[in-house]
Parts: C-alpha cells; sequence; structure tokens
C-alpha cells in the first residue's frame, strides 16, 4: 500500500515539474476557446417558434367557429309519415326579434317626441345574405310532402272542366286565361267542338281571323264535313267580306237535314247574294222538301226564280210564301206587288 502511495506522488510531482516547466500534461485542462455566434441565434429562433407555435395550439378551439343556429322543430301533419327531413328556418327566427326591438325602439323614441302625432314603424335593414337564407329554408320548412294521385277521370271528362274554367274566365274578362283553357280543352279531347269553337270565335273577335280559321281547319281536317266547323268557318269568312270563298267552302254540302240545315239556310243567301241563282233554287227546293212551312225560304225561291225570269215558278213561289203567316208585313207588301207585276 505504501509502494502505491509513493507511486502516486512520485507521479504528482512529476506532473507538477511538467506544468513548472510548460511540459504535456497527462490531465485535462479545458481551453478558453468561445463557440461561434450564430449558433446561440440559431437555437433562439427555433425556440420561439416552437413557443409561437405551442402558444396558437392552446389558444386554437377545438372545431371551427360557428354562428350557433337555435333550431325550431316544426310539427305538421305529415310528421308521423316517412318524408324528406324537414329544414328549419333559423334565420327568419333570428331576424324577427331584431325587427321586433328596433320596431319597440323606434316607438319609445317617438313616443318621448310630443310633437310627433304619427308613430312611423321603421323596417330593419336586413342583409341580402339573411333574406337569401330565410327565403330558401323557410318554404321548404312548412311544405309538407307531395303525394301524386293518379286521377280516374276520363280525358273527356278532364276537358270539360278545363272548358267550363275556361267560359268562366272568359265571362270574368280574363280573355287569355280563358283562351289557355280552351286549348288544353281540345289537346285533351280534339272532338270536343264546343271548345275549338269558342276557342275560334275568341281568336276572331279579336281580329286573328287567320288563327281563327286554322283552328278550325285542324278541327275539319281530323273530323271531315263536320257541320258545325263548317258552318262557323263560312260565317267567319262572310263577316270578313270573303263571301265567295264562303259559298265555295259549302257549295258541295249533301242535303242531310236538320244536321246541314243551317247550312243550305247560309247558301242559299250567299247563292243569292252573289247571283248564282240556279245553286240558289236547288238550295231552297231542298230545304222546302224537308219543311215546306217556312215562309222565308219561299220567297228566297221565288226572288231566284223572278231573276232567272222563271215567272210561273216565281208566282207560285210568291203564293207560297203568303201561305205562312208569321211572314213579316214588309215581306207581304213586296209579294204582293211582284204577284201583280207578274201576272
Amino acid at each position: 500500500m505504501s509502494l502505491i502511495n509513493q507511486m502516486l506522488k512520485d507521479i504528482d510531482q512529476r506532473n507538477k515539474n511538467d506544468e513548472a516547466s510548460g511540459g504535456a500534461s497527462s490531465r485535462y485542462i479545458a481551453t478558453g476557446r468561445p463557440r461561434p455566434t450564430w449558433i446561440y441565434l440559431v437555437l433562439g429562433l427555433v425556440t420561439s417558434v416552437l413557443f409561437v407555435l405551442v402558444l396558437i395550439w392552446w389558444l386554437a378551439p377545438s372545431s371551427p367557429s360557428e354562428p350557433v343556429v337555435n333550431t325550431v322543430p316544426v310539427t305538421t301533419e305529415e310528421e308521423a309519415k316517412p318524408s324528406a327531413p324537414i329544414v328549419p328556418a333559423p334565420i327568419s327566427r333570428n331576424i324577427e326579434p331584431l325587427r321586433t326591438q328596433r320596431q319597440s325602439e323606434t316607438i319609445e323614441a317617438e313616443a318621448a317626441d310630443p310633437e310627433t302625432p304619427e308613430v312611423a314603424v321603421i323596417e330593419p335593414e336586413v342583409s341580402e345574405g339573411d333574406v337569401s337564407v330565410s327565403e330558401t329554408t323557410a318554404p321548404m320548412a312548412s311544405q309538407p310532402s307531395m303525394n301524386i294521385t293518379r286521377s280516374s277521370a276520363s280525358p273527356r271528362e278532364l276537358a270539360q272542366r278545363h272548358y267550363d274554367q275556361g267560359m268562366a274566365l272568359l265571362g270574368q274578362g280574363s280573355v287569355r286565361q280563358g283562351a289557355t283553357k280552351l286549348q288544353e280543352a281540345l289537346l285533351l279531347a280534339p272532338e270536343f267542338h264546343e271548345a275549338r269553337e269558342e276557342l275560334a270565335v275568341y281568336y276572331f273577335t279579336r281580329g286573328f281571323l287567320s288563327d281563327a280559321l286554322q283552328v278550325l281547319e285542324r278541327g275539319l281536317e281530323q273530323f271531315p264535313g263536320e257541320p258545325r266547323l263548317l258552318l262557323l268557318q263560312a260565317r267567319m269568312l262572310e263577316r270578313s267580306g270573303q263571301q265567295a270563298l264562303a259559298l265555295d267552302l259549302i257549295s258541295e254540302v249533301p242535303a242531310r237535314f236538320p244536321q246541314h240545315a243551317d247550312l243550305f239556310i247560309l247558301r242559299g243567301a250567299l247563292a243569292e247574294q252573289l247571283e248564282d241563282y240556279d245553286l240558289a233554287v236547288a238550295t231552297y227546293e231542298a230545304l222546302l222538301a224537308w219543311r215546306a212551312d217556312q215562309g222565308t225560304w219561299w220567297l228566297g225561291l221565288a226572288l231566284s226564280y223572278d231573276a232567272l225570269q222563271n215567272d210561273a215558278a216565281a208566282i207560285q213561289a210568291y203564293e207560297g210564301a203568303l201561305g205562312d203567316p208569321t211572314l213579316a208585313t214588309a215581306s207581304r207588301d213586296f209579294i204582293l206587288e211582284r204577284l201583280e207585276a207578274l201576272q
């Protein structure tokens, strides 16, 4: 043990001698060399950034901030049925307290002024975003689920409904809406001639002759020779000053009575007016063969024979006209004058 101590003392003594002489020593002596400054700057900057990030994370909320909206459940009759989800209208609920608050503030402010006799209610100014949200969500909240039921009515029955609605609208002065209903009736039932006639009259009375004739022509294409459509078309042409076209339209109508009676009466008058006396004679003779008690038809036949200078036939026709007790007095006086001249 003493030997080891002696060795340690020798080593210490040797080190002291080396230090005194400036020699190397076996002990480590830290030097005073300074570290670069930029290292401390970088460490400080990194530490500051980490601190700021931790602070922001700590203060930030867990979820994005959104306006808290209180929804009001809407109770409808269809609530128990499985239907589309009902979307509430939250914005309109927030607007209403604002309107009430501003109205109360306005009333209190004007009540404090004794010189103001009336209370003016100022409507609140609402931003476009609020209005658009309430307008789009509020109707959806109160809208019940739609149930589509198939009607068991026939197309003719549906057409009759449209026709009745159209006539009611025309009677109220809503002519365009009424005409639209008549068109819908024709789309449902093209054989609905009453609706076609009313629609044609609507166009004709407003000066749209071509449209009126086109409506009737479409009906005649589907139902050729329909007496009602032919008669209305001919009368429209006559009223518009196109007597020749009207007569040409009905000149070939067959003698079927009573269906074609009105057509023959119009054809006889037009033929006599346009001096087509042969056609007039044939027309009136067909009418009188059906009903021989009509004095006006006898008079039309007599005038046609008189124009053709067939005196015997004219006298007979004039006498036939006098057999009608309902004949007008002026017509009787004219017949008596013609009979006196022909005899």
